[in-house]
């Protein structure tokens, strides 16, 4: 089993982080629930859907990050740092379990948002997309970098049909979820690409949150551009 080796300090970096990621990405999901309530639109609700279920495993990892982070900083002097998916399974590791999941899961979701579905498909579909077992590091990035790079495609193909800013931003959003797990494949070679796949991520839900809440305050027909 692949492990993962995180310096001390990076502990509490991480954890603030996938925090914030959490607060980001509840408010994309608030207002897209509202965007699905004006248009009744399927993309908008699984959007809405995948975010809950992706702020879910980031506020779990980062209540395991903060665990961490104050368990060791009261038992560890010198060289302290925190090994993942070792021999014993501890706090941390039970948070990243829940992450991975929740994260397959939301952009099972997110790949389903483009497809061409039904009312009555979404069940069968939804059990067909979502992976329902857990992978480890670096496979998790891998499959994750498999499943969104068809989020990263058709909202690419979406921006050259609209050719408008908004669409834009959604495009770089799911961009930046796919480097981030693209580039802590990199993590082994650098510390701080450890931190530069962080920001990434955070820059990402940040862009589709304003493109978000800068439609939601127009007319409701606007929304159907999306």
């Amino acid at each position: 089993m692949p492990q993962l080796l995180v310096p001390f300090s990076f502990i509490g970096f991480d954890a603030v982080i996938y925090l914030l990621a959490s607060v980001i990405g509840f408010t994309v999901a608030f207002y897209a629930l509202k965007m699905h309530n004006f248009t009744s639109n399927r993309s908008h609700f699984f959007l809405y859907l995948g975010f809950v279920v992706l702020s879910m495993g980031f506020f779990v990892l980062s209540i395991s990050g903060f665990y961490t982070f104050f368990a060791l900083r009261v038992s560890c002097i010198h060289n302290c740092y925190a090994l993942l998916f070792d021999q014993s399974f501890d706090v941390i590791d039970f948070g990243y379990y829940i992450y991975y999941l929740s994260s397959l899961v939301a952009y099972g979701l997110f790949v389903l948002m483009y497809l061409p579905l039904h009312r009555k498909d979404y069940k069968q579909k939804m059990f067909s997309v979502a992976p329902l077992w857990f992978v480890m590091f670096p496979f998790f990035h891998m499959f994750s970098i498999f499943l969104i790079a068809y989020v990263v495609f058709r909202s690419w193909v979406g921006f050259l049909q609209a050719k408008n800013y908004n669409s834009l931003s959604v495009f770089a959003a799911f961009l930046s979820i796919g480097a981030f797990h693209t580039i802590l494949l990199l993590n082994i070679f650098s510390k701080e690409i450890y931190v530069l796949a962080h920001f990434i991520l955070v820059l990402g839900f940040l862009s589709l949150l304003t493109v978000l809440i800068r439609i939601i305050r127009k007319k409701p027909s606007i929304l159907e551009r999306l």
